[in-house]
């Protein structure tokens, strides 16, 4: 596991690079990836910025970005509205679902599963981890790995989830 920090959004006035070039610089290396997956925790498009944040077309860079990457990217949910508590009370997202699960499925994100929501500290709220959840999501990356790197599978039941093509409405 290489753990990669960027700021989820390009802002030049900042110098943060935006996370398409993270990944080609950082993953990618003459051509082919140099990893196994991707586990993408930021909601944004892969190739916003600050100035087109909710640019379609910043979904159509992120997936050419993805398609050159060639590997399963993982979209885990963080709750940033709902404190753990909340959530396990609750029956599943509301307002959150299209950030966390919707806008991600247009760049090929899978399994959208919780992994952590809020805990209030006194007028603060941090994130914290749901353990059980972290573990499943664990091990459905380790089996996504597993499967991919199975050998004398046909070309036709081999999973791509990076390629998805986004169709506009």
């Amino acid at each position: 596991m290489v753990p990669v920090f960027a700021y989820s959004l390009k802002d030049e006035e900042l110098g943060s690079r935006g996370m398409n070039e993270v990944i080609e610089d950082y993953f990618i290396e003459n051509g082919r990836p140099i990893i196994d997956c991707l586990v993408k925790l930021s909601p944004f498009f892969i190739a916003s910025s600050k100035t087109e944040e909710r640019n379609a077309s910043c979904a159509a860079k992120g997936i050419e970005v993805l398609r050159k990457l060639d590997v399963p990217v993982f979209q885990p949910v963080t709750s940033h509205y709902m404190t753990v508590e909340e959530w396990q009370e609750s029956m599943g997202l509301s307002t959150e679902i299209g950030w966390s699960v919707a806008l991600p499925e247009f760049e090929g994100g899978i399994e959208p599963i919780m992994i952590g929501a809020g805990k209030k500290e006194g007028n603060y709220m941090g994130r914290f981890p749901i353990e059980e959840r972290c573990s499943k999501f664990a091990s459905r990356i380790l089996k996504w790995t597993e499967l991919r790197k199975k050998t004398g599978q046909p070309e036709k039941s081999r999973l791509y989830p990076a390629q998805q093509t986004l169709h506009r409405c």
